[in-house]
């Protein structure tokens, strides 16, 4: 079925339309009566559908005009409305209408106009013209009033949303042009006016054309263009020309403003300032520009690498250093596989990021790409996202391979220096300028028993070890010493803790850095003993005489041609002859000279004047009661001024050690093997301290041969130490007495220079109840001490450094519950207790705001056997809650038993604190943001809706006014219109 639909308004027309259509109509539309009554002459329609008021003609005009219609009287005429009252609708009816409907949208609705159209009403009597007119103008002049209350209310409206849109217009931060089609200005706001600097009046004189400078007026005209042809226009850049004729860089947002008709009316253009940010991006710009030729021209290298080890980023510098050709060869190596040295792992550098944020002044190894290694001094950061995770590190490296080398070399050779100053057997000491100790050799150290603590750091004037009555000898000393009149060895005198007096000879040097005096050097050297063994000496050569008389060998002299010069007692007890008949004879010549031992005395008698070094050795000689004896003879030369001046031979009757050797020869040989294959060094003295014996054990411990230490007095081997013979004297003595000391330390001098240390046994041995000598045994303890040396070493160090971090170092028992078994300084002051012992008393699960929580610790540790960063929530002594970053490990015996746990506490709270104020902060930018971006895109929008009412308004009062006049001209009674000021329109 055809219908048509009558009515002024678009959207009514459309929206009914489409209702119809779907219900399937075939539907024609006309704006008011009388383009319908045209359409009715040439075309057939089955209904029509018509709003009440339009202008020309209106509906009931044009349903009385159908009505009166004989080819179109009987067509159904249904009224659709929504401004109709009840006297409008019994007046619709009278002119012959079918059907009032307010609403086309229901269902209801539609099987009405359906039940018209199929069974339409017989032609109803249409009214007389009087009677119409009557009753039409009576309808007309209600709408009139109706209409003018209705413009009243439009035009207030319209004034408050003019009033409105005006504060938005002016008040924007933007300058916004209004624009026609053509490009001509028709408004601008204040802030286009302080842009440009033109007037308002001004500005509609103008078109974009006068203000966009010359180069850009194509691109705005195209763009003009796109946008009347209903494309988009993305926000694009420009540059204005003021009215100064300064040229200002702009951003520009163009939309177009609609008709009814949906053509696009205006133009509107919201202009911003850009200049302080073009300002800004070309600073930018001259940044990332010096940026890149400091990248590329810098004499270090710099870089950018992922955590899994891709090179991002890297200058030619590093490139060069590394030896690769190009970036992109050097790209294709991961720094996770190879590039650093095994000492210098990329793991050790990773964690020290992620834990610390950056590094400063890291020194790594890395490989080149010939292989060779390059040392590197490196600062780097890591770059996270707004999540936390690390996107890259970034960072810069130096290379220090050339100082490298020459520290090491400079260590090499301060190690060299250091090992000689320290092993010197001399005291050496430095000084400054001004006389303080500035450091001191272990030699100095035990010359005055005083440890380095109390030298260095000291005037020499206030040493410990300085005597009050040498100080101005000393100080005269050092004066010469500074003005270069050095005259040295020197002999003074000094202190030792121990409180006896030693003696020392000094040598002095000047210190120079460049040419310059910067210190003195001072070798010391103890001369207490050798100045003690010449008094010794002295007084030795008195007693000597008498010793020799009351000696119970046998001693005699010779000249350098083997001539008796003396002998003592016991040599003529020894031989039986008087000392006349001795002494000016040759000893070839000697009546005690046994025939067939005379070889041998020649032989000996040449070697030792020849230098050579005879052994004792034994012969045989005739008593003058013609008896034969067997004496053991030692030789030695004897020397005045180093010359060799004669001979003196020591003579001991041996005739019955001999038939006693013999009877313990097998005994001996038992006991020889036992002692050989011993694994502690043994030795026997006789009871003057010569020694007698020893295993090989005892051999190798000095490093010396079996003739070097057996038949020596102790305090002429060459293991012995001076310094330790007066305690071996005094013990020797003791044992003499028959008082046998409790084992003790020992030390002794190795053949190869070095000392050792040991323990010694001394057991006395006996003949008959009578004590014949000493037995010792010894113990080499080096190794055992050197090891417990360096273990006491570590664990101070360990101590000393756990005691002095400044992160909290603990170890507990495992367990829900746990106690403490050791703490370090850093973890009592966290928990703000007194000291470690108040720590040591609590429960583990006592420092824990909840107490729960140590026992799902507990478990998580055992389950993973370590802990990294783990978040504990603790509290201090007085409650105060803090939080811990907790790195800890189980620690497990050799069986597998579970020890204790280990772990390092990190008081976190600060930073805990810093990151939740951090993103609260950034959330509060967020919406501020959010929010300021909403107000300004609210305001555009409510900018084109009043645009839009305004517009839409002013139709509508145009078509309201046109249709009034429509109206009263139709009536033909004389009507003035004005507008709201009284003017007549």
């Amino acid at each position: 079925m055809n219908l048509l639909i009558v009515d002024d308004n678009l959207q009514n027309r459309q929206r009914l339309e489409t209702v119809l259509k779907e219900e399937g109509y075939q539907v024609k539309t006309a704006r008011h009566g009388k383009e319908a009554l045209e359409f009715l002459r040439d075309e057939h329609v089955d209904g029509i559908l018509s709003a009440i008021f339009m202008p020309v003609m209106d509906g009931f005009q044009l349903c009385m005009a159908v009505k009166l219609s004989e080819p179109l009287k009987e067509i159904p005429f249904i009224f659709v409305t929504d401004t109709c009252d009840e006297e409008d609708e019994s007046f619709a009816l009278s002119l012959g209408a079918d059907l009032i409907l307010w609403t086309t949208e229901s269902a209801e609705v539609l099987l009405e106009i359906e039940n018209i159209l199929k069974n339409p009403k017989p032609a109803p009597k249409v009214l007389e013209e009087e009677d119409y007119l009557r009753k039409y103008n009576k309808r007309l002049k209600k709408k009139v009033d109706t209409t003018l209350q209705q413009m009243g209310r439009i035009q207030r409206k319209l004034l408050q949303s003019e009033k409105k849109y005006q504060n938005l217009f002016e008040g924007a931060n933007d300058a916004t042009f209004i624009m026609n089609t053509e490009g001509g200005h028709i408004e601008a706001n204040k802030k286009a006016s302080e842009l440009l600097g033109y007037t308002l009046e001004e500005f509609k004189e103008l078109s974009f054309r006068e203000i966009v400078v010359p180069p850009s007026i194509p691109d705005s005209e195209e763009k003009l263009e796109k946008l009347l042809r209903g494309e988009y226009i993305p926000i694009y850049e420009k540059k204005f020309r003021t009215k100064e004729g300064r040229v200002t860089p702009v951003e520009v947002s163009v939309s177009g403003v609609k008709d009814e008709s949906g053509n696009i009316a205006y133009v509107q253009s919201i202009v911003r300032d850009i200049t302080e940010r073009k300002k800004a991006e070309q600073a930018l710009q001259e940044s990332e520009r010096q940026y890149k030729d400091l990248f590329e021209n810098a004499p270090i290298g710099i870089y950018r690498t992922t955590p899994d080890g891709r090179i991002l980023m890297a200058n030619p510098a590093l490139v060069r250093m590394l030896g690769y050709e190009s970036f992109e060869e050097l790209a294709q190596q991961n720094l996770e596989v190879d590039g650093h040295e095994a000492g210098y792992p990329r793991s050790m550098f990773k964690e020290w990021l992620e834990r610390e944020g950056q590094i400063t002044g890291l020194e790594s190894a890395w490989t080149r790409k010939d292989g060779t290694t390059l040392f590197f001094r490196e600062n780097a950061r890591a770059i996270r996202d707004d999540s936390g995770n690390i996107l890259y590190y970034e960072g810069t490296i130096e290379d220090i391979t050339e100082r490298k080398k020459a520290e090491e070399e400079l260590r090499e050779s301060e190690e060299r220096y250091r090992n000689i100053v320290e092993l010197a057997p001399d005291g050496i000491v430095t000084t400054d300028l001004k006389g303080v100790i500035t450091s001191c050799n272990t030699a100095s150290v035990n010359l005055t028993g005083f440890s380095k603590d109390k030298i260095v750091g000291k005037h020499f004037t206030k040493l410990p070890t300085t005597r009050a009555r040498d100080i101005p000898y000393y100080v005269k000393m050092f004066t010469s010493f500074i003005k270069g009149k050095i005259s040295t060895p020197l002999e003074l005198a000094w202190r030792h803790k121990d409180g006896a007096t030693h003696l020392g000879e000094v040598h002095a040097a000047l210190m120079k850095k460049g040419s310059k005096p910067i210190g003195v050097q001072l070798i010391l050297r103890d001369v207490t003993e050798r100045k003690q063994a010449e008094e010794e000496l002295r007084e030795s050569e008195e007693k000597y005489r008498n010793i020799v008389e009351l000696a119970p060998d046998g001693i005699i002299t010779t000249d350098l041609k083997g001539i008796i010069t003396s002998c003592n007692t016991a040599f003529t007890h020894l031989t039986g002859f008087s000392r006349d008949e001795i002494v000016g004879k040759h000893f070839t010549k000697l009546p005690t000279a046994h025939p067939k031992e005379m070889p041998s005395y020649i032989k000996v008698f040449s070697s030792l004047v020849r230098g050579e070094i005879s052994k004792p050795f034994e012969l045989k000689w005739r008593r003058k009661d013609g008896t034969t004896r067997l004496g053991e003879f030692r030789m030695s030369r004897m020397k005045k001024g180093g010359k060799t001046v004669g001979l003196q031979i020591i003579a001991q009757d041996i005739t019955e050690r001999k038939q006693a050797e013999e009877e313990l020869r097998e005994s001996e040989e038992k006991y020889r093997n036992i002692v050989e294959l011993a694994p502690v060094g043994i030795a026997t003295v006789d009871l003057k301290g010569v020694i007698t014996s020893c295993n090989t054990t005892f051999l190798d411990m000095g490093g010396f041969s079996k003739d070097e230490i057996v038949g020596k007095r102790f305090t002429r081997l060459p293991t012995m130490r001076a310094r330790d013979i007066p305690q071996f004297t005094k013990i020797l003595n003791s044992l003499v007495r028959g008082k046998v000391p409790k084992p003790f330390e020992v030390a002794w001098r190795h053949k190869d220079g070095s000392t050792r240390s040991g323990e010694l046994y001394i057991s006395l041995m006996k003949k008959g109840g009578k004590v014949t000598g000493i037995q010792a045994v010894a113990r080499d303890t080096t190794e055992s001490k050197k090891t417990e040396e360096m273990l006491r070493q570590s664990e101070e160090k360990y101590r000393t450094l756990v005691e002095n971090l400044n992160v909290s170092v603990y170890r507990a028992t495992p367990g829900k519950e746990g106690q403490f078994i050791d703490v370090n300084q850093a973890f009592v002051n966290m928990l703000g207790c007194k000291n470690k012992e108040e720590i040591l008393k609590l429960q583990v699960k006592n420092i824990y705001c909840n107490p729960k929580d140590r026992l799902k610790f507990t478990k998580k540790i055992l389950t993973q056997g370590f802990l990294k960063n783990e978040e504990l929530h603790l509290k201090k002594k007085d409650g105060t809650p803090i939080i811990a970053s907790d790195t800890s490990t189980a620690v497990y015996d050799t069986n597998g038993t579970l020890l204790y746990f280990d772990g390092v506490l990190e008081d976190i709270t600060e930073r805990k604190r810093t990151e939740e104020e951090l993103r609260t902060y950034r959330l509060h930018l967020e919406e501020l943001v959010e929010e300021r971006t909403s107000e300004v895109r609210v305001a555009n929008e409510q900018l084109q809706q009043e645009i839009y009412e305004r517009k839409l308004a002013e139709e509508s009062l145009a078509a309201e006014k046109e249709q009034l006049a429509v109206t009263l001209r139709s009536i033909g009674d004389g009507v003035i219109t004005t507008d709201i000021h009284g003017t007549v329109s």
